[in-house]
C-alpha cells in the first residue's frame, strides 16, 4: 500500500472512530457514576435495551477503527524517529493497552445490560459493574497519556506532523494525567474530548497529506 493510501486509510478511520464514539453517547446515555444510588441505577436500566445495545455496538466499532488509526500513526512517528527508535513503539503499545482497557470496560457494561435484562439483576450489583467501567475509563486516560506524550515528543522534535499537533498532544497528555488523582467522574471528560479533537485534527492532516513521510533529523 502506498503512503498516500495508508494516510487516507488511517485518517478516515480516525475520523470515523471519533464519529462513532461520540455518536454512541445519545444511545447509551450517561452511565451511573460511582456511588450512584440503587434508584439511579434502576432508572438507568429502564432505558430501552435496543438503545443501549446500539450505543455499545457503535462504541465497539469505533474502538476497532481507532486501532487502525493508531497503527498508521505509529508508522508516521516511527519513520520520523528513525531506525532503532523505541519511543514511537512505546506510544503504540500504550494506545493498544488503553484501548484494551476500554474493551474490558465495555465488556463489563455488556454483561451488566444482558444480566439485568434477562435475570433482573439487583441494581446494586449492576451499579458495581458500571463502577468498573468508570475506573476502566480512568485507567484508559492514564495509559493514553503515554501515547499523547510520545506523539508530542516526536512531533516537536522530529516534525512527524505539524508542530501545533505536537503542542496539542502535550496539553492532552497533561490533562489526562491531571485528572487521575480526582478518580473516576465528570472531571475525566474534558481531556478525553480534547483527545478526540486531536485525533480528528491528525486524521484531517493525514487525509490532506501528499508529501513523503519525514525522515529522522
Amino acid at each position: 500500500m502506498t503512503q498516500r493510501a495508508s494516510n487516507l486509510a488511517g485518517g478516515i478511520c480516525g475520523l470515523a472512530a471519533v464519529a462513532l464514539l461520540v455518536g454512541s453517547f445519545p444511545f447509551t446515555g450517561a452511565t451511573p457514576e460511582p456511588g450512584a444510588s440503587a434508584d439511579k441505577v434502576a432508572e438507568y436500566l429502564d432505558r430501552s435495551s435496543a438503545l443501549t445495545w446500539t450505543g455499545i455496538d457503535l462504541e465497539l466499532f469505533g474502538i476497532a477503527l481507532l486501532i487502525v488509526f493508531a497503527g498508521r500513526m505509529w508508522a508516521i512517528l516511527r519513520e520520523a524517529e528513525g531506525a532503532g527508535g523505541w519511543i514511537a513503539t512505546t506510544g503504540f503499545g500504550a494506545a493498544l493497552a488503553g484501548l484494551t482497557v476500554l474493551l474490558i470496560g465495555d465488556a463489563t457494561v455488556m454483561g451488566a445490560a444482558f444480566k439485568a435484562g434477562r435475570d433482573g439483576l439487583d441494581p446494586a450489583v449492576v451499579g458495581a459493574m458500571y463502577t468498573v467501567q468508570w475506573h476502566a475509563d480512568l485507567v484508559y486516560g492514564a495509559v493514553n497519556a503515554v501515547f499523547f506524550a510520545t506523539a508530542a515528543l516526536l512531533v516537536l522534535r522530529h516534525g512527524a506532523l505539524p508542530r501545533w499537533l505536537g503542542w496539542l498532544a502535550l496539553v492532552v497528555a497533561a490533562g489526562l494525567v491531571a485528572t487521575v488523582p480526582f478518580g473516576p467522574g465528570a472531571t475525566m471528560e474534558p481531556p478525553h474530548l480534547l483527545g478526540f479533537l486531536w485525533i480528528v485534527a491528525a486524521g484531517i492532516v493525514m487525509i490532506a497529506r501528499r508529501d513523503a513521510l519525514p525522515t529522522r533529523s
